[in-house]
């Protein structure tokens, strides 16, 4: 192994090492590390104003599962699901502009951090969605992780100062009739407040894993 390979080995291990000594760090200083761009605490004025508006929406999403449950066949679809719904819901307000962020090249990209952008004039809200078990009591403490974000340049969805909030939905399993999930309640984080941890993590392919100097036998 050359000496400046080990240096970044444990570089890396160093630093993984005193983020978790710290507690971890905020995620609002590794979004502006990796994209230039600012997370806005939403203590502000203008964020409370608009909250009114926002856990209306979310109150009728919940209201409406529990007469039309939400059809998806693993719970772990259930996230996905809930997108266009919250998109709609905000929408049909006429008071925002709801939709998927575009990346840094402008393209539409589904996956990654964060799900949808709601803009209003200057304003820029990111969302993201996750779900939790009603029925479990520590599903909100659970120390699994439940949250990550890929630092990548090109595919970034932030491009924009704004605030970043993260709803999660409290599902109670499957209705009666097995149609679909109902949910019971909601939680509305605000991103600039929480602290991340980092997982270094060496990973390769198949390409690159089976090739002819590195099979030393096979049958």
């Amino acid at each position: 192994m050359k000496r400046e390979s080990r240096g970044f080995v444990k570089q890396v291990l160093d630093e993984t090492s005193k983020i978790k000594k710290r507690g971890g760090i905020l995620f609002s200083s590794v979004i502006k590390e990796v994209t230039g761009k600012n997370i806005i605490s939403a203590e502000s004025s203008y964020i409370k104003s608009k909250l009114k508006i926002l856990t209306k929406r979310f109150d009728k999403i919940v209201k409406n599962s529990k007469t039309s449950p939400i059809k998806v066949r693993r719970v772990n679809e259930l996230g996905n699901a809930l997108e266009p719904i919250v998109k709609n819901q905000i929408n049909v307000t006429k008071k925002f502009n709801c939709s998927m962020p575009l990346t840094a090249l402008g393209k539409k990209q589904s996956s990654g951090y964060p799900d949808l952008i709601i803009e209003d004039k200057d304003k820029n809200i990111y969302l993201e969605f996750k779900t939790y078990d009603k029925n479990n009591k520590n599903s909100l403490s659970s120390s699994f992780r439940s949250f990550y974000y890929e630092p990548k340049k090109d595919t970034s969805k932030i491009n924009k100062n704004g605030y970043h909030l993260l709803i999660a939905f409290g599902h109670i399993g499957r209705d009666k009739d097995n149609i679909g999930y109902v949910l019971d309640d909601w939680h509305l984080v605000d991103l600039s407040k929480v602290k991340v941890f980092f997982k270094g993590e060496f990973q390769t392919n198949n390409k690159n894993m089976y090739t002819k100097k590195s099979i030393i036998a096979k049958g």
